[in-house]
């Protein structure tokens, strides 16, 4: 139905269905082009019902009778869907999602909320701004719902946000939400880098430099015979250091 609306008021051809258009008699100067534009209504919702509701309005020559059938036949059940999108506001979380993703989600949630349950509207001319606080009262209540239903990675910018007075716009918890998120998505990057080389670094160690005791003990000098160094650090090739107290049958 919205979007049937949505396009008659588009083409300025909303008159026809709502009934603000009477039919004209048949000596009115314009019948001819009330009927015209009559027609092409009726042919826009014929062609936008399914083919079980045809039978129902084939035979009716005024698009605002085909509306009336419509409604009654699909009354609108306001207090039903404003209840089912109100559930569907508390229960929605990011999850795996983006926080632009989650958030869309609830924009579509808020806008067809606000078509059923639109702010109060002041008509006595009043200025106590009534009209401005019902306002901020459903803003206030978009925030906390956003909020609430972010991943904990944004809780410390959550509760910088909660501890403001008064609080942003919500244009503005919503931005200062997607930068922690590109914030966090950086950070874990560069985390996972340094991770993956450090593990490389590990990895290519040469065994040459992994001084356990059980290599050493291996060790054998070809002048000696001694296995507990090589050739390269044999003393009586080398010399004995001057502060060396071994004996030089130790070594």
């Amino acid at each position: 139905k919205r979007a049937m609306q949505n396009a008659l008021h588009a083409k300025n051809k909303m008159g026809f269905v709502d009934g603000t258009l009477i039919t004209p008699t048949k000596n009115f100067p314009k019948f001819q082009s009330w009927t015209k534009y009559n027609s092409m209504v009726i042919s826009w919702i014929f062609n936008s019902l399914s083919r079980e509701l045809h039978d129902s309005v084939a035979y009716a020559d005024n698009a605002h009778d085909i509306w009336i059938v419509l409604e009654e036949r699909f009354p609108q059940g306001n207090a039903l869907r404003v209840q089912e999108l109100k559930r569907d506001l508390a229960t929605l979380t990011q999850q795996t999602k983006s926080v632009s993703f989650y958030y869309t989600n609830l924009k579509t949630l808020w806008d067809e909320l606000q078509l059923y349950d639109p702010i109060p509207k002041c008509i006595c001319g009043c200025t106590c701004g009534m009209a401005k606080a019902f306002i901020i009262t459903r803003e206030t209540e978009k925030i906390h719902q956003f909020l609430m239903g972010l991943n904990d990675v944004v809780t410390v910018v959550r509760s910088q946000i909660l501890n403001m007075d008064p609080l942003p716009y919500l244009s503005k918890v919503y931005s200062m939400i997607t930068n922690e998120e590109k914030y966090q998505t950086v950070a874990s990057s560069r985390a996972s880098i340094i991770e993956a080389t450090t593990l490389e670094a590990k990895t290519n160690v040469p065994n040459s430099w992994v001084g356990s005791s059980n290599t050493r003990s291996k060790e054998r000098c070809d002048h000696s015979k001694r296995i507990v160094h090589t050739k390269s650090r044999c003393f009586e090739l080398l010399g004995y250091p001057t502060n060396w107290k071994g004996g030089s049958g130790r070594i």
